[in-house]
């Protein structure tokens, strides 16, 4: 459980500048391990969707990289969205929702890919389906 109020009371902060989490002002602000750190968690945020990009593709009859893109995005423009609101100690960074849909994107297409590539396949004669059981 948190314990600072939803309300931090501190000035709330939209970081628009994209790569500006991950260098600062300029890369000489920060140091290695501070630039280590973010680009570690940029990798975070790209993993954390991943999963839902497979999922995306795999729910939907005609899966589309550009709805699943733009679903991610969606998504996590409303968790940016609600930290700025919210003014929890948190600050929405525009880098949070990029990597977010990256990570979306490729997991979107580590399942669309091998999906698409069967597609075409046809079952060899002689070979049940699952559905033939029944």
């Amino acid at each position: 459980m948190p314990t600072q109020p939803l309300d931090g009371g501190g000035p709330r902060y939209i970081s628009w500048v994209p790569g500006e989490g991950l260098w600062g002002n300029d890369l000489s602000s920060m140091g290695s391990m501070e630039h280590e750190m973010s680009l570690r968690l940029q990798l975070a945020n790209a993993m954390m969707f991943v999963p839902l990009g497979i999922l995306l593709v795999f729910v939907t009859r005609q899966p589309r990289l550009g709805r699943t893109m733009a679903i991610c995005l969606a998504l996590s423009a409303s968790i940016e969205t609600a930290q700025y609101v919210m003014n929890a100690g948190r600050t929405a960074d525009v880098d949070d929702a990029l990597f977010n849909t990256l990570g979306g994107v490729i997991g979107g297409a580590l399942a669309f890919l091998p999906r698409r590539a069967l597609a075409g396949r046809s079952v060899e004669p002689g070979v049940l389906s699952l559905a033939d059981q029944g």
